[in-house]
């Protein structure tokens, strides 16, 4: 019978499927149900039963039987539930912000309002710019927490800008070394994409995007860097990116200017300022230092002079000859069909 929209069955039905409903009651509910008639018919006795077993079970009483009764009185099993993990999306700031600004945090934010899949999940660390070293141990303390605590399996992308790519690019070497408590975890990972990271192993970018020169800043760079790790690095070959970008793109490896310009660094990490005291004291014992000097000022001066406009120009920025794109944008769109394209995870 047909009860508003929804077919039930109920007295004067008649089918196969009532004379097993029937058998199945007489056997479960012995005391009630024992007496019913072996037949196809939907009698007052087997109205009579099913009402009182909804009585019994605390259900709505009409005597009728639909879907959710069957479910109830175990006669059908319901399929199970197959809950899927989303993938989850690590942010990781730059220096001086929030985990909830940023082009990361941007990113992530667009991405799961278009993916319900997607969980963003920032990674809070202290972003004071001097010293970084205390910020970088704790974001990558923290993430290892994250993986292994609160998100402990299911895939993941990773997104991360300037000092938050350090912590990215610690974690994912973690993540490819056997004997670390996280390897287990190299196997969620989807793509990371880093913008101005200043760790990127030298001339490393992403798939079909103009090369860049140099390498990061920070020792050590990254080796081994795989195609799911994609690095955005300005420098004078992208146009729109506003020259070099010194953190990503330092250069003159076998040179004194790379070391004075790490030296730099060295005192942004710990606050200590004997790396530069010492490079400053070998120009002054050995004069033909002082070239590497007045480059490493030159282009510390070009780089910091602009208000570090080049580290800060990724969205403007565009990587991929004849692609109208920018950095942001390119980085996003891959976000989103890894996204998309990734097979659910089962819990």
């Amino acid at each position: 019978m047909l009860v508003d929209g929804v077919w039930l069955l109920g007295p004067g039905d008649e089918s196969p499927e009532i004379r097993k409903i029937k058998k199945f009651l007489a056997t479960k509910f012995p005391s009630y149900a024992g007496n019913l008639v072996d037949n196809d018919v939907y009698d007052q006795a087997t109205f009579d039963v099913v009402s009182e077993m909804q009585r019994r079970y605390g259900m709505p009483v009409d005597g009728l039987i639909g879907y959710s009764t069957k479910i109830r009185m175990g006669y059908l099993v319901p399929p199970p539930v197959v809950k899927t993990k989303p993938v989850v999306i690590y942010t990781l700031n730059g220096a001086g912000v929030t985990m909830w600004q940023g082009y990361a945090a941007d990113m992530a934010a667009e991405l799961c309002r278009q993916n319900p899949r997607c969980y963003w999940q920032p990674i809070g660390f202290d972003s004071k710019p001097v010293p970084m070293k205390s910020g970088i141990e704790q974001g990558t303390a923290e993430f290892v927490r994250l993986l292994l605590e609160v998100h402990p399996g299911g895939q993941f992308m990773v997104i991360s800008y300037s000092e938050g790519a350090i912590i990215a690019a610690n974690v994912y070497d973690m993540l490819r070394d056997p004997g670390s408590p996280i390897a287990h975890r190299r196997k969620d990972l989807l793509t990371v994409c880093a913008y101005g990271n200043p760790r990127r192993q030298e001339r490393h970018g992403f798939p079909g995007g103009i090369e860049v020169s140099g390498f990061g800043i920070v020792t050590p760079n990254l080796e081994d860097t795989e195609e799911l790790w994609w690095d955005f690095a300005n420098g004078d070959e992208i146009p729109g990116g506003s020259g070099e970008d010194l953190y990503a793109t330092s250069s003159d490896a076998d040179g004194p200017a790379l070391n004075q310009m790490r030296a730099i660094w060295s005192v942004v990490y710990s606050g200590n300022l004997w790396p530069l005291t010492r490079e400053i004291g070998k120009a002054m014992v050995m004069p033909w230092r002082w070239f590497g000097a007045v480059k490493a000022i030159a282009k510390a001066s070009k780089f910091f002079g602009t208000g570090t406009r080049s580290h800060v120009s990724y969205h403007v920025s565009y990587p991929i000859v004849g692609d109208p794109r920018d950095s942001w944008r390119i980085g996003f769109d891959h976000l989103a069909e890894v996204g998309r394209s990734s097979a659910p995870s089962g819990c």
